[in-house]
């Protein structure tokens, strides 16, 4: 549930500061890491955990688990507004040359 929910996070990120420009493997690592140092990062980890800690292994059933999933999605979809200082970053990332995969 949580890389479902991280990926989809880092991907609206990359949509949102991207514009129309190809990304860049230099933006993509940095928008996982701009994810990752977030609050909201933690805050989907915790729901997840508490989530999963309600559930009993009977109770665990596909439909229960997409609705969580997209309930989290819904909470903490990410603002333009929210990320205007991250655009820039992102869109200068995506200029100039590329780099390695490597670390994040």
């Amino acid at each position: 549930m949580s890389f479902i929910v991280d990926l989809t996070m880092v991907l609206q990120l990359l949509h949102l500061a991207s514009g129309s420009q190809e990304l860049s493997r230099r933006a993509i690592k940095l928008a996982v890491k701009l994810y990752h140092d977030s609050p909201m990062s933690g805050e989907v980890h915790t729901k997840v955990q508490e989530y999963d800690w309600q559930l009993t292994t009977f109770k665990r059933e596909d439909d229960d688990i997409l609705d969580k999933i997209i309930e989290l999605i819904k909470l903490y979809s990410i603002d333009a507004g929210e990320f205007s200082g991250l655009q820039e970053q992102i869109r200068d990332a995506c200029t100039g040359p590329d780099e390695p995969w490597g670390e994040v």
